[in-house]
């Protein structure tokens, strides 16, 4: 799966742009996200946190512009 990620990323980067992965499930220790376990849901509720988090992180960057952040 992260295979895939890092061509996205560096295809974006091609073109200029700043990518961040975020890895929910495992910064967690949660291993895979299929399999409907009590972890899962705690994951899934806290993910937009996460996803907050890592823009409110970029927007730190001196070579990220802030005001053009997604």
């Amino acid at each position: 799966m992260f295979g895939l990620y890092r061509v996205w990323s560096r295809m974006f980067a091609l073109r200029g742009y700043v990518t961040l992965v975020v890895d929910s499930a495992g910064s967690r220790g949660f291993g895979e996200s299929c399999t409907d376990r009590p972890e899962r849901r705690t994951m899934l509720r806290d993910r937009p946190k996460d996803a907050y988090a890592a823009l409110a992180y970029l927007q730190t960057l001196p070579f990220v512009r802030a005001d053009r952040s997604a």
